[in-house]
Formats: structure tokens, C-alpha cells, sequence
């Protein structure tokens, strides 16, 4: 399995449950994977802490960029980009950066994740196995 999967998980003022999330999803097994948090402008501190907590596990940032059609910025590693969202649009909506930006960057496969989500370390193989068998 190649199929690039881009996980969406959407933070909102909830940053400790996004940060386990995101330790959970550090151990999964799957190899081709582009995380993508969004902070859907929780206007505390989440996306200091989630940013710091990613820096701590050597997650470096690479870059930080502005994007004025969608007015949002944000950093990508190796694998996981953490968005900041211009304003607090909703669940859906926010979720809709995350999913335009993954398939932006060319996703096979869009898995939106609640943050409150702690992963099983393989459980994206089965998800695309399946989604490849019954794709028509």
C-alpha cells in the first residue's frame, strides 16, 4: 500500500487532547501519512503548546507560511502541519481547511480524526486495504 492518507484533526481550545492524538499518531505504522492539524482560531494558548510539544519530540518545523487566499498560516515537518485558521468557521468548515490542504498536496485518501482520538498503531492499514478493494 502507497496511497498517501492526510489526517485532519481539527484542535479547538482543547489542546492536551490534541497533543495526545498527535503522540498517538506518531507511533502509527503506516508509512505515507501528512497530518494536518488546524487550530480553528481557539484564540488561547493551543497553538503554542501543540507547536512546543511537537518541537520537544524533534518534530522541527520547516517552514511558516502565509496563505493569503484562505487567510490562514502554517508550519510543516516532516509529516504533520499545523494549521492556524483566520477565524472559528464550525466543525465542518473547519475540518474543509484541513481537507483542501491535503488534497492540495495530493492525497489518495482524507481521514478526519477527532482530537480526542488516541490511534492503534496499525489501524490505517486495514482502512486502505479496504478502501483499495472496494474502490469502483
Amino acid at each position: 500500500m502507497n496511497k498517501k492518507v492526510g489526517i485532519v484533526v481539527l484542535n479547538y481550545k482543547n489542546y492536551e487532547d490534541t497533543i495526545a492524538c498527535l503522540r498517538s499518531l506518531a507511533e502509527i505504522t503506516y508509512q505515507n501519512t501528512e497530518i494536518i492539524v488546524v487550530d480553528n482560531d481557539s484564540q488561547n494558548d493551543s497553538l503554542e503548546y501543540i507547536r512546543k510539544d511537537l518541537v520537544c519530540r524533534h518534530v522541527p518545523y520547516c517552514m511558516f507560511v502565509e496563505d493569503s487566499i484562505d487567510t490562514h498560516s502554517y508550519s510543516v515537518s516532516e509529516n504533520t502541519i499545523l494549521l492556524q485558521s483566520d477565524s472559528n468557521r464550525g466543525y465542518a468548515a473547519g475540518n474543509n481547511i484541513g481537507i483542501r490542504l491535503a488534497l492540495e498536496r495530493k492525497a489518495d485518501y482524507i481521514l478526519i480524526l477527532n482530537n480526542d482520538t488516541v490511534v492503534e498503531k496499525n489501524f490505517i492499514e486495514p482502512l486502505v486495504q479496504y478502501a483499495e478493494d472496494h474502490n469502483q
